[in-house]
């Protein structure tokens, strides 16, 4: 099966790459997270204990580990501690007298047991899936690694070289390593300053990316550890696929600004920005965690505020730290929900896989959570939509699964999905059945493979009453490897029409044998309908328009009709609305997924098919 994770990251970038994220209003969503204390009395100090009562010197990375651990770098304590699940703090490692001001500890260098190891200035912290806990030790340009035993051994550069070199592990140096983050088949991902992003092998062999950005500050990699990767940089925030970077294809890296966002074009053709709602400020972006899915908490260092930012619907929130957007802003302390929460200076962030964000608030002095983050979107295509959706009482479950086009550029209260919703329980669709429609949207990506692996767990798991499924050509583009563009399906059709129609045949014999009723439909991407639809194309060069002639049309849903499905022509509603006197904006000029109006349009036409259809009375098609 193949990794959801990887799955969304390949069309969070690809679609970076047609400039798909939009340039529109806020879309409203109010988070209502809450912040607590997690430990420190606030009182600078090196003193173990009961979390109210331990004391940290200045506390700079935090990184959950098994068990619900929670390990802190103690920067100016020279120290490594660990917040266990009752909140009693200990120290794993590090060691050295306190300074008579008592807010430092002289730094050091040494191996050894935890209990005798020196470091300086501890920073950037990660925990390997072996339990190892992985430290960016930046005033002696190092990384070191400490075993379950709290044994401190250094896997990369040396405090005796300065500069950046690459190599093997005996001649290789880091500059001034501040963040670290897990990469691919054992690699690590360290944020090293001047030097940019480096890459440290197994064998400690360090090499550099070639990203177009400054100063690497945070690092966070995808959880799924699939080659995607958040850096703060001064630049901004940025989203790397790693697998795109080295294929030099375009897109591989995007931006979310500094300060307020702009959309500009940028110097480096492989990089693309990235818009958000509203024009949401960014901040300074400073310490990254990523969350389970699409998504990142960072601390705004200088406005002393924790956001959340979502790359694939470009949305910019604050969750902890209040509302104001001041950059001369005093930081200060206070627990509670999020626009009444105060922070100061925070540096570290990270995501648990239940969604807690744990903050080291540094000028605090303690470790701070942010719970009950409000990231309601696309649920991933994964077996954890199987068993987290909780069913209400009486509903009758539509999963509406596909790409991007499912869910757009906003919350759910404007979504397809919702619109699906609405129209069911206007026209009393279901009430003869004592039932209410509830329509769950899955981002399964534009991956027919992922799509098919997902499809096998719903007919396991009788996850759904019926579910729709939307096709695009993004599906052939991401799931058959030689097909590049848009503007390429025309001269590829022999191969890919032919592979599509077997595998949405599959599909529907895998639904039908589960008895789930099941709806396809064929929609345009923007670009398929001419360039003055998808007005970025001009712009970017990227994806061009096609003929609007009907060509594509019949090339797109070729597949569909030739595996015999019960589909919806999505393609010939929208074509009629564009044709018509008082037609409004389909898709976004600067996105490329629906407008509002779109939405509702497809969410109507679905609506109106399923109770033509009545899935809810018969078996399957």
């Amino acid at each position: 099966m193949m990794s959801e994770g990887g799955n969304t990251i390949r069309r969070v970038v690809a679609s970076i790459a047609a400039a798909l994220f939009a340039l529109t209003a806020s879309n409203g969503r109010s988070f209502a997270a809450e912040v607590s204390t997690y430990a420190g009395s606030g009182v600078s100090g090196i003193a173990d204990g009961p979390a109210a009562q331990a004391q940290f010197i200045a506390p700079f990375g935090v990184a959950w580990g098994p068990g619900g651990r929670l390990y802190v770098t103690d920067a100016d304590a020279q120290r490594v501690r660990v917040v266990l699940p009752d909140g009693t703090v200990k120290t794993v490692a590090g060691s050295g007298p306190v300074a008579p001001t008592g807010l430092a500890v002289e730094g050091g260098y040494a191996d050894g047991p935890g209990t005798t190891a020196r470091f300086n200035l501890p920073t950037g912290i990660v925990v390997d899936p072996e339990g190892r806990v992985l430290v960016a030790d930046t005033g002696n340009r190092c990384i070191r690694a400490i075993d379950s035993a709290g044994t401190v051994t250094t896997i990369a550069g040396d405090p005796r070289r300065t500069g950046a070199r690459d190599g093997p592990r005996d001649v290789a140096s880091l500059n001034h390593p501040t963040g670290i983050a897990l990469g691919l088949k054992g690699s690590l991902l360290v944020a090293d300053g001047d030097a940019g992003v480096r890459a440290i092998a197994p064998d400690g062999t360090i090499s550099t990316l070639t990203v177009p950005f400054g100063p690497a500050i945070g690092i966070a990699s995808w959880p799924f550890g699939d080659g995607a990767l958040y850096v703060a940089s001064r630049d901004g925030l940025w989203l790397v696929d790693l697998t795109l970077l080295a294929a030099g294809s375009p897109g591989a890296v995007s931006r979310f600004r500094p300060g307020m966002l702009t959309f500009e074009p940028h110097p480096s053709p492989v990089v693309n920005e990235l818009v958000a709602h509203g024009q949401h400020a960014v901040g300074v972006p400073f310490g990254v965690g990523a969350f389970t899915g699409v998504g990142v908490a960072y601390t705004d260092v200088m406005n002393h505020r924790v956001r959340y930012a979502d790359p694939l619907r470009g949305d910019i929130d604050v969750i902890g730290g209040g509302a104001a957007e001041d950059a001369a802003d005093e930081g200060g302390y206070a627990d509670g929900p999020t626009r009444r929460s105060r922070f100061d200076e925070p540096t570290g962030v990270a995501v648990a896989a239940d969604g807690t964000v744990a903050v080291a608030d540094t000028g605090n002095k303690r470790i701070r959570l942010i719970r009950g983050v409000d990231r309601s979107g696309p649920l991933a295509a994964s077996s954890e939509a199987l068993t987290t959706i909780e069913r209400r009482p009486n509903e009758y479950r539509i999963g509406f699964i596909g790409g991007s086009v499912t869910w757009g550029s906003g919350p759910f209260e404007v979504s397809p999905a919702a619109a699906i919703e609405h129209r069911l329980a206007a026209d009393g669709a279901l009430s003869h059945i004592g039932k209410t429609a509830r329509v769950v949207t899955v981002d399964a990506g534009s991956n027919v493979a992922a799509l098919r692996s997902y499809v096998d767990l719903v007919a396991e798991a009788r996850t759904f009453d019926c579910v729709v499924i939307m096709v695009t050509a993004w599906d052939p583009i991401f799931s058959y490897g030689d097909i590049v563009g848009t503007q390429s399906l025309d001269a590829s059709a022999k191969r890919w029409v032919p592979r599509l129609t077997k595998d949405l045949a599959e599909l529907k014999r895998v639904l039908d044998a589960a008895r789930i009723p099941s709806l396809f439909v064929a929609v345009p991407v923007a670009s398929e309908l001419g360039t003055t639809v998808f007005a970025a194309a001009i712009g970017i060069g990227a994806t061009g328009g096609v003929e609007p002639d009907g060509a594509r049309e019949r090339l797109a849903t070729a597949p569909l009709a030739n595996a015999k499905l019960n589909w919806l022509n999505g393609w010939d509603l929208i074509q009629r609305d564009m044709r018509s006197a008082n037609h409004r904006p389909v898709y976004l000029s600067f996105d490329g997924h629906f407008t509002t109006y779109g939405n509702q349009l497809i969410g109507d036409a679905i609506a109106k098919r399923l109770e033509a259809d009545g899935p809810w009375s018969r078996g399957a098609k």
